[in-house]
């Protein structure tokens, strides 16, 4: 059935297209037939078993699988099962920190209604939303989730919230009426599309797909269509652990060649191979990167943001862009009077939600309604079939634009029941997008009639003869029906959605046809869909910190560029572009122009999903939120998708990395500092385990090519790098976040983990704790070898490693200034990392293990002495490159 533009033909032509009948429904013979498009799946290509065959692949882990079997081989089966243990570790940390189950396309099922109601045989019932197929009639009704896509056959004042599909907040009027070809779908008002929502009206729909051929099933395509990308973070922690397999590796075989051709046993230089391999590295890494993001998502749940995957934390703190939708993200996607526009005056409304509360301001001072201002609150709230109910707070049953005309009314002090009690409705007629107008008639205890008009400006000025000032109707002339008119035009340009209300007594024998004649204009009441509160602050922090605002909306271009003025995402001359333009802009790859865009309007889910990819090609990082179903394929293909609100569609949330539940942009700020953050942690905690690396193959290697005993064997390095380093590392990820991250610009992604100048900083200080420790291997005897030169080294190393953490607190600060930083949990960890390393010298069942030997107080003196020489060595340097910087 995907032939063709419904929208496009008459209802007639599609009824016998689809072989179906308005009153009986489909015949038998075609409900025998089988239903068409199964809501496919792709296969499990991001399931558990892929995700554990890329932990065990990885380099690092290859490297410590291959030092095993050269233990085995060897028959130091002791030793093998460490490293097997320190694999286990590193395999188990990545596979929790990676697993994620793909759901969107589940989360696109509960969007459906369950069932519908179908005419077959002539009858209503419930059928199941499976068992729908295409020219099945479907009885509409307000409440209801439409089940199908369909085009519309019947409607009567029918309205449908199309929001989580389009991204515009205003529902739309529905109708029979056949519309251009090339409509794009939120003009498509003759189709109704599934997952949509009926706000008011009744009427029939005949089904024109079903499933996979839906617009909600074509955006479940592209959504499965995004593969996920890995997080920077992701792809320089994978670079560095090559680089430390391919250094691991040249030095294992390096030291193996040069120690045999030197005349040394082959099986012993094979094992001093494969312990350079180990110390090269840090198996505490995973650990480490994990605790970081884990503390930085605790850190946000309790800001209400919910990570849904650990590693997509840190990319906030590279994000250039943040790519927004409009509806219900940067607005309440909800409608409400904001200001109110009489003949001689203008009034403005203050007031959140749906709440009662909010006062009537003019010129900035509260006012009560006045004679013109209380009819115009009485209009609005007798000629309404909506209803204003408080349970939990206050909610609007029925149309959300007459719902916020009840809120405005009882604002200014007019209560709903108490008119209905006052005021009988006699007649009315309903609201068309032929008229564009609803009136009622309703009479008071005297008797008198009034006919009670609301509509658009335009059709209810054509009806005007009177206008009311203050208490007093005058005659309207055409001058100032103009000027009326232009009032609406300005308010609408603004991006205001303009309702005029107007009012006639009726005369004792008026029939009906005079309802509407002659009317007196008593004023407009503008509707908006409010900004959320702290938006506009929260753009203007992230602008600060070098992260552009790009407003991604369905809604037409000048209600874009007036609220992106507003926030100041655009300014006065820029321009919103649409699908047709960012194509011409991607074909000829103008990125520049992409850049410079800051609204884009019109767009359909397939756009959004391309400025993101035009973003990220010129080379954006970019942040997509939004909490429609339109917004999923965009959310799944960005850098990080962040869902907004509790209210979120479930296929966003799905599609998502962030789940901010307050539905507030203003906690993006927070987010993008955390993001920065958790960042500069886990490159402190990097540059730190390969200080512990390079100093532990310094002091392996110098004794190799000098000829001295090996200094530690496999367990106690292997010891080091798994327990007593990852203490002052786990503590450096834990330090609190500098105060200014959100005055900076964002950092390069494709800076690597370690920068020429870090790996530099690195090599001097390992050089500085290698000399310390083989100083104090020589002057106590070490030359000798045996289980207490070995111990020597291992807590001479152990204390120094320590010690260093204290220079790592800061890359440009001398240490004593840090005291932010060393808190509790840094003076514990460095206590546990000593206590660790006392243990398994002191104790005779760990000591068993290790093979270490008991140390003097001398021994302790010793180390502590080399350790504060390469501390102090590690803070002069600082010193040197602050002198030369300035």
């Amino acid at each position: 059935m995907a032939e063709a533009s419904w929208h496009s033909r008459p209802v007639t032509d599609v009824v016998q297209a689809l072989g179906t009948n308005l009153e009986t429904g489909l015949p038998a013979s075609a409900l025998a037939l089988p239903i068409p498009g199964e809501l496919a799946r792709k296969s499990a290509d991001r399931g558990p078993w892929r995700i554990l065959r890329n932990q065990l692949t990885g380099g690092v882990i290859l490297v410590l699988f291959a030092a095993t079997g050269v233990m085995v081989a060897i028959g130091h089966w002791g030793d093998a099962a460490a490293i097997l243990a320190s694999i286990l570790f590193a395999v188990v940390f990545g596979f929790l920190t990676d697993y994620r189950a793909e759901k969107a396309l589940q989360a696109l099922r509960a969007l459906t209604s369950p069932t519908a109601r179908a005419v077959r045989g002539g009858l209503e019932v419930e059928v199941p939303e499976g068992d729908l197929r295409p020219g099945d009639v479907l009885v509409l009704s307000a409440g209801q989730i439409i089940a199908a896509d369909g085009r519309i056959a019947r409607a009567r004042d029918l309205s449908i919230n199309e929001s989580a599909l389009t991204g515009e907040s205003l529902p739309v009027e529905k109708s029979p009426e056949p519309v251009d070809a090339a409509a794009p779908l939120p003009s498509r008002t003759s189709m109704a599309y599934a997952g949509t929502t009926i706000e008011a009206g009744a009427g029939r729909l005949v089904v024109t797909a079903v499933r996979t051929g839906t617009e909600l099933g074509r955006i479940g395509r592209l959504v499965d269509e995004q593969n996920r990308e890995e997080t920077p973070l992701e792809l320089h922690v994978a670079r560095l652990g090559k680089q430390l397999s391919i250094l691991a590796t040249v030095l294992s075989v390096a030291v193996t060649l040069i120690g045999i051709l030197r005349g040394r046993p082959f099986w012993l230089m094979l094992e001093t191979g494969v312990l350079l391999a180990i110390a090269a590295i840090p198996e505490g890494l995973p650990a480490v990167t994990t605790v970081a993001l884990a503390a930085g998502v605790r850190r946000m749940a309790k800001a209400n943001s919910l990570v849904r995957r650990l590693a997509s934390v840190e990319t906030l703190g590279s994000t250039t862009v943040i790519c927004t939708d409009k509806t219900g993200t940067l607005t309440e996607n909800l409608q409400r009077v904001t200001r109110v526009f009489l003949p001689d005056r203008e009034i403005e409304v203050e007031g959140a939600g749906h709440e009662i509360d909010g006062n009537l301001l003019e010129g900035g001072r509260q006012v009560d309604p006045d004679a013109a201002l209380q009819r115009l609150l009485e209009i609005g709230t007798l000629c309404n079939d909506a209803r204003l109910e408080s349970h939990g707070g206050w909610h609007v049953h029925g149309s959300l634009t007459e719902g916020a005309l009840l809120v405005l009314a009882r604002k200014g002090g007019v209560v709903a029941e108490v008119l209905a009690s006052r005021f009988q409705r006699v007649r009315e007629k309903a609201f068309t997008s032929d008229r564009k107008l609803m009136s009622v008639v309703v009479k008071d205890a005297s008797g008198t009639l009034l006919s009670l008009v609301k509509g658009s400006p335009e059709a209810l000025a054509a009806l005007t003869t009177h206008v009311q000032r203050g208490g007093d109707v005058v005659p309207l002339s055409e001058g100032e029906r103009a000027r009326l008119l232009e009032q609406s035009a300005r308010a609408g340009a603004t991006g205001t959605r303009v309702l005029a209300l107007a009012f006639k007594t009726l005369a004792p024998g008026d029939c009906p046809e005079n309802d509407e004649a002659g009317l007196t204009w008593v004023g407009l009441a503008g509707l908006t869909d409010p900004l959320r509160k702290g938006v506009r602050e929260a753009i203007e922090i992230l602008h600060g910190a070098g992260v552009r605002t790009v407003m991604v909306t369905g809604d037409q271009k000048a209600t874009a560029l007036s609220i992106a003025r507003e926030l100041s995402i655009a300014k006065e001359g820029d321009l919103a572009l649409d699908s047709t333009d960012l194509a011409a802009l991607v074909d000829a790859k103008r990125w520049d122009e992409v850049r410079a865009t800051n609204v884009y309007a019109r767009v359909s889910p397939e756009d959004k999903l391309s400025i993101v990819k035009a973003l990220r090609a010129a080379g954006e990082v970019v942040a997509m939120t939004g909490d429609g179903v339109n917004d999923a394929p965009a959310l799944k293909a960005a850098d990080i998708g962040i869902a907004i609100g509790k209210g979120a569609a479930d296929v966003a949330r799905e599609a998502s990395d962030l789940i901010v539940t307050t539905g507030d942009y203003a906690a993006l700020p927070a987010a993008v500092s955390e993001g920065r953050h958790i960042y500069g942690n886990i490159r402190r905690a990097v540059h730190f385990l390969l200080l512990c690396s390079l100093s532990t193959i310094g002091v392996m290697l110098v004794s190799v090519v000098g000829n001295l005993p090996l200094p530690m064997s496999p367990l106690q390095i292997l010891w080091l790098n798994l327990v007593v380093h990852i203490f002052p590392a786990i503590a450096l990820v834990l330090v609190p976040g500098e105060r200014d991250v959100l005055l900076r610009p964002p950092r390069d992604p494709k800076e690597p983990l370690l920068t020429r100048r870090a790996l530099t900083t690195i090599v001097l200080r390992s050089a500085f704790a290698t000399a310390a420790v083989l100083w104090v291997f020589l002057v106590s005897g070490g030359r000798d070898g045996g289980p207490r030169g070995q111990t020597l080294v291992m807590a001479t190393l152990a204390i120094t490693i320590l010690a260093q953490a204290f220079a790592a607190l800061s890359g440009t600060d001398p240490f004593w200034r840090m005291g932010r930083a060393m808190r509790a949990p840094f003076w514990l960890a460095l206590a546990g990392g000593l206590a660790l390393q006392a243990i398994a010298v002191h104790w005779p069942a760990l000591a068993g293990v290790l093979l270490t030997a008991p140390l003097g107080a001398a021994d302790w003196l010793r180390a502590l002495g080399a350790a504060a020489v390469a501390l102090a060595l590690a803070e002069v340097g600082k010193l040197l490159r602050s002198v030369k910087a300035a």
